[in-house]
């Protein structure tokens, strides 16, 4: 099931090791191979490509060693096969692929797609490069020719669609790892990863759309996720109607609490609210803020008496 509107992702957020046993579920209790799951994890990032830039007839694929390079291998086929001119460049040997990826290549070459030792060049003319260098297992600093060939897709005007999640993106934290792809879409399978909503993926991951590889949702009751995702849809019908008079006053009291030893700022600047519009007004603001400090912590906090 694919979903290409951000309020229909789900709410659900997976850490890597949480994504790995679905992956694990969906093959060995539920009998759908590996091979499968890769042959529609390529064709869902394909479709998503189309839908994005119909235009597109050229596109340049980079692909790793593992099995979001066979995620990469797959949509070069599919796109070869309805035309489109495709390059593959390979950062690592074909003879070291293994398993899934191994087949997956293996399909492509008889297809007629020979997949290169990546350079730099063969991004040129792309009109759309797909990152399918590492999925979420890389969890390892970004350096050498890893980092190299990341900074040729960042430096391309082609956008770029990364395969499951933007390479050089950590999975769980959401850090880049020295070097991210900056990518305008991310196609992620089988359970959307937490690390695609924090930190530094707001500059990595563009749009972000799901498809869950047509898994059944049985494999997800034995996996609670590790987060939620909130957002204005998922909060509709929760607040309630405010009526025209009310105010302020009308809806509660909040009840900060927080910092230590010369970390008060945070929890007092929330306390005060928006920025008041003269240096007196906050002054004002401040010294109210800190009368509702009490003394003791008043001296830890080096907050003024």
């Amino acid at each position: 099931m694919s979903s290409r509107s951000p309020a229909a992702l789900p709410a659900e957020l997976y850490r890597a090791s949480q994504v790995r046993e679905l992956d694990r579920i969906a093959i060995e209790e539920h009998a759908i191979p590996g091979a499968t799951l890769m042959e529609r994890a390529g064709i869902a990032a394909f479709d998503e490509l189309r839908a994005t830039w119909p235009a597109a007839r050229r596109l340049s694929i980079v692909c790793g060693p593992g099995n979001n390079g066979g995620d990469g291998f797959v949509l070069a086929r599919h796109a070869a096969a309805a035309g489109l001119h495709v390059r593959v460049g390979l950062l690592g040997e074909a003879a070291r692929l293994r398993g899934d990826a191994r087949s997956a290549h293996d399909r492509m070459r008889d297809a007629g797609i020979e997949a290169e030792t990546y350079a730099a060049d063969i991004l040129e003319g792309a009109h759309v490069v797909v990152d399918a260098l590492f999925g979420t297992g890389l969890d390892r600093a970004v350096e050498g020719a890893l980092a190299a060939c990341i900074e040729d897709m960042n430096g391309n005007p082609a956008p770029v669609v990364a395969i499951d999640i933007p390479s050089g993106l950590h999975a769980d934290t959401g850090q880049a790892l020295g070097v991210c792809v900056s990518a305008q879409l991310s196609v992620s399978f089988i359970g959307l990863k937490q690390g695609m909503f924090t930190g530094d993926a707001r500059n990595c991951c563009g749009r972000v759309v799901f498809d869950d590889l047509g898994v059944p949702p049985a494999i997800y009751a034995g996996v609670p996720a590790s987060a939620r995702r909130v957002d204005m849809a998922s909060l509709h019908g929760i607040l309630g109607r405010r009526r025209r008079s009310d105010h302020k006053g009308s809806f509660g009291h909040v009840l900060l609490i927080g910092g230590d030893a010369g970390f008060a700022g945070a929890v007092r600047m929330a306390g005060e609210g928006p920025t008041p519009a003269s240096s007196r007004a906050s002054a004002r603001s401040s010294c109210a803020t800190a009368s509702r400090i009490p003394r003791r912590w008043r001296r830890c906090w080096n907050v003024p008496a």
